[in-house]
C-alpha cells in the first residue's frame, strides 16, 4: 500500500545550513522529554520514551528552516502520497538528544487527538554517524531500508501514522530534529 512508504533523504542539508541549525539548537532548554496521552494530555515517562527535548518556534531566525522543510515535504507530496495539504501547518520544532541507554520505544505521532491531523513526520540527523553506537531511527514501511540515514543533515520523510522508533544510544550522543506538518483534519 503506498501509504506505507516513506522517503531517505541523504545529505539534504550541507554546511552552512547545519552550522545555522546548530546555533538554532544551541539556544534550546533541554527538558526530560514527554508523552502525549490519548486524552492530549503531556507526560514524563521513562517506560517508553527516555531522552532530552526542547524547542525550536518560528520566528526571524528560524523561518528559513520552517520554509526548506515545508518545501521539501510538500514536493515529495505532490509526487507520491498526495495527501490533503490544503491550508496546512507545520508544528514548532522539537530538538532531541539521545545519550547513553535512551531510547523512544515503537509509537505513531499522529495516535491521540490532539495530533490527529498530522499527516508527516520528519526526522533530520544533526549528529554525525560516528558520533555515536546504536541509537538507529527505525519506520516500519516501505523505504529502502527499515533505517533512517545516519549521515549528518540526512532527512527521513514519512507519513505520522507508520510505527517508527530510536533504538537506544549505547554510546556517545545522536541529536536530531523532529517536524511535523499537519493537514486541515485526519486521514480517513
Amino acid at each position: 500500500m503506498h501509504i506505507q512508504k516513506w522517503f531517505a533523504l541523504h545529505n539534504f542539508f550541507k554546511e552552512p545550513a547545519l552550522e545555522e541549525i546548530t546555533k538554532l539548537t544551541n539556544e534550546v532548554t533541554l527538558n526530560k522529554a514527554t508523552v502525549i496521552t490519548q486524552n492530549g494530555s503531556r507526560i514524563k515517562q521513562f517506560i517508553h520514551r527516555n531522552c532530552k527535548s526542547g524547542w525550536i518556534h518560528r520566528d526571524d531566525k528560524s523561518n528559513w528552516l520552517f520554509k526548506e522543510i515545508l518545501h521539501c515535504v510538500t514536493e515529495i507530496n505532490k509526487r507520491s502520497l498526495k495527501f490533503d495539504l490544503e491550508d496546512c501547518e507545520m508544528e514548532s520544532l522539537q530538538y532531541l538528544e539521545y545519550g547513553p541507554f535512551q531510547f523512544y520505544k515503537s509509537h505513531v505521532d499522529n495516535g491521540s487527538d490532539a495530533v490527529a491531523a498530522r499527516k508527516y513526520s520528519v526526522s533530520i540527523q544533526l549528529s554525525d554517524e560516528r558520533d555515536y553506537v546504536g541509537g538507529k531511527l527505525t519506520i516500519r514501511g516501505e523505504g529502502q531500508s527499515p533505517y533512517a540515514p545516519r549521515g549528518r543533515g540526512s532527512m527521513a520523510v514519512f507519513p505520522s501514522h507508520l510505527l517508527h522508533q530510536a533504538r537506544p544510544v549505547w554510546f556517545g550522543k545522536r541529536k536530531v530534529l523532529v517536524a511535523w506538518i499537519r493537514g486541515k483534519k485526519p486521514l480517513s
